[in-house]
């Protein structure tokens, strides 16, 4: 009697076991070194591309939806704009907590989270009517998603190579460029044809797509390690790092309004903006001044030795 009762409370155990080895690197032991390349490397390589163009790509597509947003909703540029801001600061801020579950051996059930996230997040993107639903969707389900599953994958590809890393992560991060690319361009086809429901849909099921490819390929090579505390004060005292993070604190915001707004500029086939009154001052005025000397060029050679005299009325 007590040893079928032993044997009985020894089953969940052993599942247990059997399932957490599946899902965590607790049974991995020696990995040896990296193999820097061959085909399960690079095979990683090419999944984290995926992964990088579903995140940060669709990140970087937000100017595409910005008009669109500024067209259906009572909202001001810069209250808009606030989705794509609020995207972008959880894909990086996340990653404190989500780089540790890859430490701890958690690669593929944290992945898999942040991927269920991030598609249903676009899917209910689709059916948004309101400022805050959007927000909510875009700005806050997808970006929690992304931010997720974004760290633990690169810091994944890191242990794969040794000698060509900096050449591998430039492949990886290079997906970023791509899905900049490839979203505006999905969504500007489509907004007009199908209506934005269809159009963010066709978007979910790239991600579903390419994000499929990643959870199923995807392999960690390490077992779990110990991790330090979750913020390293020591860190600050690095006068170089410190400096490097203040320098990445200015470098993104010019980048990314760059990204959010330059839709708001069309311009003629010779490069001159149709409207600069949509540019910063700094920026319409010798446009305006431009476009009046060019004007003028004709009739007057003074008109253009003398800058000041064709704005006069601007």
């Amino acid at each position: 009697m007590d040893d079928h009762l032993s044997r009985t409370k020894s089953r969940p155990s052993a599942t247990m076991a059997r399932i957490a080895s599946r899902i965590t690197t607790r049974s991995i032991r020696d990995p040896g070194p990296p193999p820097d390349g061959g085909l399960l490397a690079w095979t990683q390589i090419f999944c984290a591309w995926l992964a990088i163009m579903n995140t940060w790509g669709f990140v970087n597509s937000f100017g595409a939806f910005q008009p669109y947003y500024e067209r259906i909703l009572p909202e001001s540029a810069s209250t808009i704009s606030w989705i794509g801001s609020v995207q972008a600061c959880l894909l990086f801020a996340l990653g404190m907590f989500s780089g540790r579950a890859l430490d701890r051996g958690w690669f593929r059930p944290t992945v898999a989270i942040g991927i269920v996230i991030q598609i249903l997040g676009m899917f209910a993107l689709s059916g948004a009517k309101t400022y805050w639903q959007f927000l909510l969707t875009q700005g806050f389900c997808t970006g929690i998603g992304g931010g997720i599953f974004f760290v633990p994958i690169m810091g994944l590809c890191s242990t794969y190579f040794s000698t060509h890393r900096g050449m591998a992560l430039g492949i990886v991060t290079s997906g970023n460029s791509f899905g900049g690319i490839i979203y505006p361009l999905v969504v500007r086809q489509l907004l007009d044809k199908v209506g934005f429901g269809w159009a963010v849909r066709v978007l979910g099921f790239i991600n579903v797509a390419s994000l499929l490819v990643v959870i199923a390929f995807m392999k960690p090579r390490l077992p779990p390690r110990k991790t330090g505390p979750l913020v390293d004060w020591e860190a600050f005292r690095d006068v170089p790092y410190c400096l490097h993070v203040l320098g990445m604190c200015f470098l993104m915001p010019s980048i990314y309004c760059v990204f959010y707004y330059v839709s708001h500029t069309p311009f003629q086939p010779d490069g001159i903006p149709t409207d600069s009154q949509r540019l910063p001052h700094s920026l319409a005025t010798p446009s305006l001044c431009h476009t009046q000397r060019l004007s003028t060029s004709s009739s007057s050679s003074t008109a253009l030795d003398s800058p000041l005299a064709s704005c006069q009325g601007t």
